[in-house]
């Protein structure tokens, strides 16, 4: 607990001058970049890569899963920050899959029971209000054999 105290201390003074000179959204960035040198690329690769068909993706934000899917799926990916699904819908034409963007939470997904194939989330389940509630969404409206 004190070398995360320490950290902190240590840490949050820059933290504090990056987020006054950048956008929430370009910090994110930032530090996904960072992640991916770090192997969260990979790791997104291996969720995203090998599934079929009709795939939903739960808190997509910027997008940067979406150059993962294969030829041939369809994502719809859902985000409730309109600046995110913005930015979001500049990379969806590079991705290989046919992407459709949608304006959603994951605790209220606006889709009929038993629809998607496979369910994707990667980071989101920490930012949603309510865990429990997304992931019964999640349960409910994807198909009895889907993943």
């Amino acid at each position: 607990m004190i070398r995360e105290v320490a950290h902190f201390v240590r840490v949050a003074p820059a933290a504090r001058r990056l987020q006054a000179r950048m956008s929430s959204l370009d910090c994110f960035e930032l530090v996904e970049r960072d992640l991916d040198k770090a192997g969260k690329r990979q790791f997104r690769a291996a969720l995203a890569g090998d599934l079929d068909g009709l795939v939903l993706e739960i808190g997509t934000g910027t997008g940067l899963m979406l150059a993962h899917y294969k030829a041939g799926t369809r994502v719809v990916a859902t985000d409730s920050d309109h600046a995110a699904l913005t930015r979001a819908a500049a990379r969806a034409p590079q991705s290989p899959a046919h992407v459709l963007l949608t304006d959603a939470t994951a605790e209220a997904l606006p889709f009929p029971d038993a629809t998607f194939d496979a369910v994707v989330g990667a980071s989101v389940l920490c930012s949603v209000h309510s865990m429990q509630q997304a992931l019964s969404e999640v349960r409910r409206v994807l198909k009895r054999e889907g993943q």
